[in-house]
């Protein structure tokens, strides 16, 4: 339970520094870039390219997967969780 509160805390503040930094001329390609990190226990995937951007969480442990999603449609940004 604890390890998914963690991964949803993570996914949504992925979710606004990526809108942040899309306001802000592009996506950040890390959570470096968003002043973000994770701990030991996931693995991080970050994917982005001009119009999406992707947060891919697993954990060491446990069978649950986590993504957030935040795609530019060519008139409004689309957030998905």
């Amino acid at each position: 339970m604890n390890q998914r509160l963690q991964a949803e805390s993570l996914l949504r503040v992925f979710v606004r520094g990526q809108l942040a930094s899309f306001y802000w001329g592009q996506f950040a390609s890390s959570l470096i870039d968003l002043g973000l990190s994770s701990d030991e226990s996931v693995d991080v995937r970050v994917e982005t390219n001009a119009s999406s951007t992707r947060l891919w969480l697993t954990p060491k442990r446990g069978s649950e997967r986590y993504v957030a999603i935040v795609h530019f449609n060519g008139s409004k940004l689309v957030c998905v969780q």
